[in-house]
């Protein structure tokens, strides 16, 4: 029996299948992050298109009570300031932006229909928030994925690989000193 070249190979095989691990490994995290950077890249056309410019635009031309809504410090303000108003008003405000409901809320989403957009639902910065499409879809602002980890999913097969066959090379060659002094 010999014990080095027996842990060379044990130490190829471990390693094999490794790398074999580490490209399953790697098509998972390959394929996560090009569906992230898919749904990134919807919907940063969509809230850069033409359909939410005007909606932005038409937002901040709106009348000075929509202006004083977004300008108001808290919910509960503005929820008074839509309370206040007579009911004209929010038929009015309502129609201007497109809206339904009797008593909309700060979070209020004009209808688009434009561009396969239906509705816009925008931050207090009229930062777009959320697209619900018309298809039923609903688009979340997503940061974009980290670059890292295009390299983490290129490395992780080598890593499958490098990691079990170096860990069994260390031990077969801590284990042959020990063989060698006792024989």
């Amino acid at each position: 029996m010999n014990l080095k070249e027996g842990t060379r190979r044990l130490a190829l095989i471990l390693g094999i299948l490794g790398g074999i691990a580490g490209g399953v490994a790697s098509y998972v995290v390959l394929s996560d992050l090009l569906e992230a950077r898919e749904r990134y890249t919807a919907f940063e056309k969509l809230a850069t298109s033409q359909a939410v410019k005007q909606g932005r635009a038409s937002w901040l031309s709106n009348s000075a009570t929509v202006k004083a809504l977004w300008v108001a410090s808290s919910l509960s303000e503005r929820d008074g300031m839509m309370k206040s108003l007579t009911a004209e008003e929010k038929n009015k405000l309502t129609a201007e932006l497109g809206i339904e409901g009797d008593t909309p809320e700060f979070s209020i989403s004009p209808k688009v229909n434009r561009e396969g957009i239906k509705t816009i639902h925008w931050t207090e910065a009229f930062e777009v928030e959320s697209l619900d499409m018309v298809d039923g879809q609903t688009l979340y602002a997503e940061p974009a994925p980290n670059q890292w980890l295009y390299l983490l999913a290129a490395i992780l097969p080598l890593l499958g690989f490098v990691l079990p066959w170096g860990l069994v090379r260390a031990v077969g060659w801590v284990g042959a000193g020990f063989v060698a002094s006792t024989g």
